[in-house]
């Protein structure tokens, strides 16, 4: 009986996607679903393809103004791309989500945070820096990680549970696991295997 009550859910929020959502955000999709989320802030800079499945509980936030600062961001998601419950993705600049990108329940994707030199002044007063994170084709992002601006995944990455990627350019077929998250395989084309990588 659950399944069915969900499942016509499912189809209400899909045709308010269509219906609603799409007059508003800067692009989604055919068969792309938004479900119940919990903010969404100036959705004009988000662009989705299709078959985009957003999970209830969002919080898809673009900057367009901090503090007297301006900002022009974009957050672009590629097609059949899936977002678990609670997601929170904040974007001053730039956040590119390529296709096929599978993203767990409770994760955090960021391009900026606030700057802490100051310590005459409040954290949240103090200037927002920005720099564009990427998340690679085919992509894994396990439950409860986090993402901060800057990153930039190759294809087929696979991110650990409750880790955290710090700013840096990681190699396609690579596993990353930790906080900070390093890299534990890589995917060998001549072995034709996933190898382990030396982290002492």
């Amino acid at each position: 009986m659950y399944d069915i009550l969900y499942a016509i859910k499912w189809r209400l929020w899909r045709i308010k996607t269509s219906v609603f959502y799409k007059r508003v955000f800067g692009s989604i999709g055919k068969r792309s679903t938004i479900c119940k989320p919990m903010y969404i802030q100036h959705p004009e800079n988000i662009y989705m393809g299709e078959h985009v499945r957003v999970r209830e509980f969002a919080r898809l936030e673009t900057e367009v103004e901090y503090n007297e600062q301006r900002f022009t961001p974009k957050i672009i998601i590629g097609d059949n791309v899936g977002f678990e419950q609670g997601l929170h993705m904040t974007c001053a600049e730039s956040i590119i989500i390529e296709n096929d990108v599978t993203v767990s329940a409770y994760v955090m994707i960021m391009d900026c945070t606030h700057d802490y030199m100051n310590i005459n002044e409040n954290v949240l007063e103090q200037k927002l820096t920005s720099d564009p994170t990427i998340i690679g084709e085919g992509s894994f992002i396990g439950f409860g990680s986090r993402i901060m601006g800057g990153v930039k995944l190759g294809k087929h990455c696979v991110v650990g549970t409750n880790s955290v990627v710090l700013k840096g350019e990681y190699p396609d077929y690579s596993v990353l696991v930790g906080s900070p998250a390093k890299v534990v395989k890589k995917y060998d084309a001549e072995k034709k295997k996933w190898v382990k990588e030396n982290n002492d």
